[in-house]
């Protein structure tokens, strides 16, 4: 379980340090015991502030990025090189145009693959981030421009290849049976307003007077 957890960690990005920390906070008993989203709900608060910091820190570093950018081409104005001044700027809004357009690129498919995860009942927000994070960490977009993984499966069948891995159950809530074997319909006989139980249904199957749904 542990290695498995380590394994989403470190394909989402996640500092070593910070995966250290949340694993070594990790009882395995407790995660069987007392059930997976209490015990994701405490990794979730730990990725949620080493993802904030993260995204501080490159806040940081962009302005000052930008700022070093607007002086050195205040620097080139200032001893007349205005031609170069201007290739500059022209370079600088060249790059921030690319960073747009992988940016909507990168929205476009995160709305695809929570589309694709809908499908599905997780047991908490987190194992939902989670699976999110793994599978498109296995993403990349294919010269026909489809995100595709390394053996090249669409972002669709991975994800339903991903979803029925029984290493990746721990994530999913667990679906609950009826309590009547497949292919029985529990349809009471006609012209009877009392309700049935199953043992009523199951003792009709028997006698003929309920039909198996095909």
């Amino acid at each position: 379980m542990k290695d498995k957890i380590t394994g989403i960690l470190t394909s989402a990005g996640v500092d070593p340090s910070v995966i250290n920390e949340v694993i070594s906070s990790i009882d395995v008993t407790s995660l069987v015991q007392d059930g997976v989203a209490a015990s994701l709900k405490d990794i979730k608060a730990k990725l949620d502030a080493a993802y904030s910091e993260r995204d501080t820190i490159r806040t940081e570093l962009a302005a000052i990025k930008q700022a070093n950018q607007d002086a050195e081409i205040e620097r080139l104005k200032q001893q007349g090189k205005l031609e170069e001044a201007l290739q500059a700027q022209l370079a600088n809004a060249a790059a921030a145009n690319e960073a747009l357009a992988k940016e909507n690129t990168e929205l476009a498919r995160n709305a695809a693959l929570r589309a694709e995860l809908s499908a599905v009942t997780f047991n908490s927000d987190s194992a939902a981030n989670m699976a999110f994070k793994e599978i498109v960490a296995s993403l990349t977009k294919s010269a026909d421009g489809i995100w595709r993984t390394a053996d090249g499966m669409s972002m669709a069948e991975y994800t339903k290849v991903f979803l029925a891995d029984p290493a990746n159950a721990f994530l999913l809530k667990a679906k609950q049976s009826s309590g009547f074997p497949d292919g029985v319909a529990a349809t009471p006989p006609a012209r009877s307003d009392k309700p049935q139980t199953q043992a009523d249904i199951l003792a009709g199957i028997a006698n003929g007077t309920i039909k198996r749904t095909r």
